[in-house]
């Protein structure tokens, strides 16, 4: 046990100084890497929040490895997930709701020109349904994977968890790895 604290410490002391640097690195050429990698030099400030967040990374990571080598916490499960999730879009909503009414509170509304209500939700609709109906069909299409590559899987001659194992393998370790110059690219394409 002494044993796993101490590489627990050393390790993450590692993962924070080479963190640490690499977020200095991108924190001091944030310019350089957005106008001559990303061709967007507006990305810089961005860059800068994504440098200091580094380390904080390197600290989660390491402290979720030393429970998963240990085989200690609680077992996830599908309502953990499920709850985690719903906290999460809990707390984005009320920080987005805190920063909209900070934003009305100091531009507020003067005028008494009366809004012309459908004109404005055939705009809304026509700029909203593409954009909703593609995230719909990515959600879709993303949960129909999950559910027939474990599948296939099986029906390959695994076992359920051998087959659940690799399936996390490859959406975890591989994917990521294999799409990460595709986050690049889509990033500066929201732009």
């Amino acid at each position: 046990k002494k044993e796993a604290r101490f590489s627990l410490v050393t390790g993450t002391l590692m993962a924070v100084f080479f963190s640490a640097t690499a977020g200095f690195l991108l924190f001091q050429h944030a310019y350089f890497f957005a106008s001559a990698i990303l061709k967007t030099p507006q990305t810089a400030g961005l860059l800068r929040i994504t440098a200091v967040s580094i380390p904080l990374c390197a600290i989660h990571s390491c402290i979720d490895s030393y429970y998963y080598a240990r085989k200690k916490g609680r077992p996830i499960t599908a309502l953990i997930a499920a709850g985690g999730s719903l906290a999460g879009e809990t707390a984005a909503s009320l920080v987005s709701l805190l920063v909209v009414s900070f934003h009305f509170g100091n531009h507020p509304v003067h005028e008494k020109t009366p809004v012309r209500i459908f004109p404005l939700i055939k705009d809304l609709f026509t700029l909203s349904f593409p954009i909703s109906l593609n995230r719909i069909l990515l959600t879709l299409l993303g949960s129909i994977e999950a559910v027939l590559i474990p599948q296939m899987l099986l029906r390959s001659g695994m076992t359920a968890s051998d087959s659940l194992k690799i399936y996390g393998i490859f959406t975890g370790m591989a994917l990521p790895l294999l799409l990460f110059p595709s986050t690049l690219t889509s990033s500066a394409a929201v732009m």
